[in-house]
């Protein structure tokens, strides 16, 4: 098997008048969301800046970020596997109707770590073993959104805003 995966996280920048929103509880920036986070309890947020409302929408004190309900019934039409989504509410904007996630499955970790970091390696790799199949996930000790690649090319088509998708 050859499968080819891909990261995908809002773009930074996006005319720099995308919507950008900060949840009111304290949660750990510097980690993904999990089935522990506080952020799962406590789902009040609020518009920090912007005024485009994008298919994905940044926090703007971490590299987190919300999706449109657009971008919700995509994956659970679909029945892609790998994300739990719950709704948020965005207490200066209530009628807009966003979802964040946590991934389910980490598939180990990076395998090229040093050779990646000294520039010897481009891509990152891990153990395709310890995938589970999928469709998203992410890899131990990392901020990584990954996708499979037939779900970033459906992203490409569907012309989503404010995401950007890169190979992994």
């Amino acid at each position: 098997m050859n499968e080819k995966f891909y990261t995908f996280e809002t773009k930074v920048g996006y005319r720099n008048q995308a919507v950008v929103i900060e949840p009111i509880s304290e949660y750990e920036e510097l980690e993904l969301i999990n089935e522990n986070s506080p952020l799962l309890t406590n789902r009040d947020y609020v518009v920090k800046k912007g005024r485009i409302w994008a298919d994905f929408i940044g926090f703007e004190t971490s590299f987190l970020f919300a999706i449109s309900n657009r971008v919700k019934e995509y994956i659970e039409n679909k029945g892609l596997k790998g994300l739990k989504l719950f709704p948020i509410n965005i207490i200066n904007q209530p009628d807009k109707e966003y979802y964040c996630f946590y991934h389910t499955h980490k598939a180990g970790k990076i395998t090229n770590l040093a050779r990646n970091l000294n520039g010897k390696d481009d891509n990152v790799k891990f153990d395709i073993k310890k995938w589970n199949g999928n469709d998203f996930f992410t890899l131990e000790e990392t901020l990584l959104n990954i996708c499979r690649e037939d779900f970033a090319q459906e992203f490409s088509k569907k012309k989503y805003k404010n995401i950007e998708i890169n190979p992994l």
